[in-house]
């Protein structure tokens, strides 16, 4: 350990370097794509994601990144960084240096300003994020909507994102993500991810579903499932008549090639009472577990700690 030194990757070969052990230790995840999304929240924001390694000489041995996001709570903006993923070299670990990363990592952050942290760990690194610092919120538990195959299936007449110049409903003592264009064109756009778009218009109401098509993997039964994974969804009005047409002609547009809808979502807000009855089925082992940090002087700590004021859904994620 005494030749290891942690240093913020801002050399491209460093950058590189970082990406590999990433794919090294999760199928699919950071590569050279993700990291040019991962840049592009500069493009809209004055805030840079964050990607600190240990070296041991010459050597990148551990490394972590974080994603700066924006949020709304009592009609002002905050500043909040994501922990993403991390991994260790195999013969470096069990040593403290993913800790001591994400210690060099936060604290860097919370000198520049920033006003929390949070992340979704995984098993593996719940506890050592707790041990950093990290506090628990609450659990998102992953809901489910069966889709009734015989569903007669609608024609594609969603609009683009260009038309998209309206705001959903917010709920002002929340804290939720502060979603403008500039955040959907670079979260489901500039993402090397394949997104797709359903808006539903009666009256003057509107409602806009992001869905992405997945795979579910049923660990009792092994076998994979087509799933529609929901990511977000915003409407200008709750009114229940317009939300069960909304969701009807979501299930119908992927009757016939999905046989779930998944996500997850906070039952304490309005968005959540909402939503909540399309979502009967609660998926015992599938949930995400949200940790925080506060940062003195900003959001109260009894506030952002309390899972009740959380309106969120797996937009959040990054990696989703």
């Amino acid at each position: 350990m005494e030749n290891i030194s942690i240093i913020e990757c801002l050399e491209e070969k460093d950058k590189i370097a970082g990406i590999n052990l990433l794919n090294k230790a999760f199928s699919g995840g950071t590569n050279q794509e993700t990291l040019a999304w991962h840049e592009a929240a500069v493009t809209h924001k004055n805030y840079k994601p964050l990607m600190i390694c240990a070296r041991d000489k010459d050597k990148l041995v551990s490394v972590c990144n974080w994603l700066p996001w924006e949020f709304v709570f009592e009609g002002k903006k905050y500043l909040a960084y994501q922990s993403c993923e991390g991994a260790t070299e195999k013969e470096y670990r069990g040593k403290g240096l993913w800790r001591e990363i994400l210690k060099y990592g936060d604290e860097l952050l919370v000198g520049r300003g920033i006003d929390f942290l949070f992340c979704f760990p995984g098993s593996l690194s719940y506890y050592p994020l707790c041990m950093a610092g990290y506090h628990p919120v609450g659990t998102f538990k992953y809901r489910v909507r069966i889709i009734n195959p015989f569903k007669k299936n609608r024609k594609e007449n969603d609009r683009v994102m260009s038309e998209w110049a309206w705001a959903g409903l917010v709920e002002k003592n929340k804290i939720t993500a502060h979603a403008d264009q500039n955040y959907f064109k670079w979260r489901f756009q500039v993402n090397p991810k394949e997104y797709e778009w359903v808006r539903y218009d009666e009256d003057n109401s509107q409602a806009l579903f992001i869905v992405r098509k997945s795979k579910y993997y049923n660990n009792k039964y092994r076998i994979k499932i087509n799933e529609l994974l929901l990511l977000d969804c915003q409407f200008t009005s709750y009114y229940e008549p317009f939300v069960n047409k909304a969701f009807k002609y979501l299930e119908a547009r992927y009757a016939k090639s999905v046989f779930h809808i998944r996500t997850f979502f906070n039952e304490h807000t309005d968005r959540g009472r909402a939503i909540a009855p399309y979502f009967p089925i609660s998926l015992r082992r599938s949930r995400e577990r949200l940790l925080s940090i506060p940062v003195k002087g900003k959001i109260d700590q009894q506030i952002l700690l309390n899972f009740n004021n959380w309106d969120i859904m797996p937009s959040l994620r990054d990696n989703l």
